[in-house]
């Protein structure tokens, strides 16, 4: 499985393309600069067929509307998070920048704890880690792990802004502890890491 990463938007907020055998491609929070975005994909000849994201923060669905315009691409969301899709100037207000081109329409797939993204040989497992926001999630396969805004390097997302709860983002941590220590993490900002680093280290995953 081919991962090319691209650091998208004001908030630097990383875009995952996944490359399929077929030259298919999963694309995860496509948050700003579309046209980058499809400049890689046209790079590596590729055709986005799956928008995947990790949770609904303006940095993170801000290229959606035109990506999916211009790939036909489906869109695939937490459930939980739809409204942000919806209307993420409603849901977070003044948090949520004008971004040309962003329109609020219903995703193609809603998703759920334990569903799974397939796409030729590429399957992800969606897993429910609230906190960050109430819909977010992180999308599993062996050993990779993308982790959006739940867990970064050192660090986790931050529960100040509306729908965060920081009680409920260490109990989705929890989960992380099922996973072998050489599990890479891919997040939503900073750089790569594995998990056996962030347990040694990051005061979040401390016990």
């Amino acid at each position: 499985m081919n991962v090319y990463s691209l650091a998208v938007g004001i908030f630097q907020t990383n875009c995952y393309i996944i490359e399929t055998e077929q030259k298919n491609a999963i694309v995860i929070d496509a948050g700003a600069e579309p046209q980058r975005i499809l400049s890689l994909l046209h790079a590596h000849g590729l055709n986005a067929k799956i928008l995947l994201f990790t949770h609904g923060h303006f940095d993170h669905i801000g290229a959606a509307s035109v990506l999916k315009a211009q790939t036909g691409a489906q869109t695939v969301v937490p459930a939980l998070d739809k409204d942000r899709f919806l209307a993420p100037w409603d849901v977070d207000g003044a948090f949520f920048p004008s971004f040309a081109g962003y329109e609020g329409e219903m995703p193609d797939r809603l998703i759920a704890d334990g569903d799974t993204i397939s796409l030729d040989e590429v399957t992800l497992t969606a897993m429910a880690t609230p906190g960050h926001t109430p819909g977010s999630m992180v999308f599993c396969t062996e050993d990779v792990v993308f982790t959006g805004d739940t867990l970064f390097m050192g660090s986790v997302g931050r529960t100040d802004l509306p729908g965060g709860d920081t009680k409920t983002l260490m109990q989705s941590l929890l989960k992380f502890d099922r996973m072998e220590d050489q599990t890479r993490i891919l997040s939503g900002h900073g750089g790569e890491t594995i998990l056996a680093f962030e347990r040694r280290t990051n005061p979040y995953l401390q016990r």
